[in-house]
């Protein structure tokens, strides 16, 4: 059986700026409504798919520096603008075993948060605005 390997090194653009150094988690969860389809004379609770959703995050080191996290994606949130989402498992070439997903997207959540002493972290969620393509030829 074949195995990715670890996720350890994929790449992350936002709005046009690489963030991959910034982040360190990322969920892409692709998901479909479940629509009911049962009628009577049914023996079971039959459902059918219905409109594609994602659950999608980024959990970011927070950084205020020009062109890091806040100075980039915070306007981003408080105008309620869309952007242009790239990632991919590898921060390397594409191909079939390193896709690039690429959607547009708005910033849903974005919570300043911290404990004492712990690195200062912002996970960002995001709603969808396009479906995502995948892309697997450079």
């Amino acid at each position: 059986m074949a195995r990715f390997g670890k996720f350890h090194n994929p790449y992350v653009k936002l709005a046009g700026v690489n963030l991959s150094a910034d982040a360190n988690q990322l969920t892409f969860v692709p998901s479909r409504a479940s629509l009911p389809d049962a009628a009577f004379g049914d023996d079971f609770n039959k459902t059918r798919p219905g409109i594609k959703d994602y659950d999608l995050g980024v959990q970011f080191y927070h950084d205020f520096a020009s062109s890091k996290v806040h100075q980039t994606l915070y306007p981003l949130y408080r105008d309620g603008s869309d952007l242009l989402m790239l990632w991919k498992p590898i921060n390397d070439t594409v191909a079939t075993s390193n896709p690039l997903f690429s959607g547009t997207i708005w910033i849903q959540q974005y919570p300043l948060s911290g404990n004492h002493a712990d690195n200062y972290m912002t996970a960002l969620t995001f709603g969808l605005r396009t479906d995502f393509t995948e892309i697997t030829t450079p």
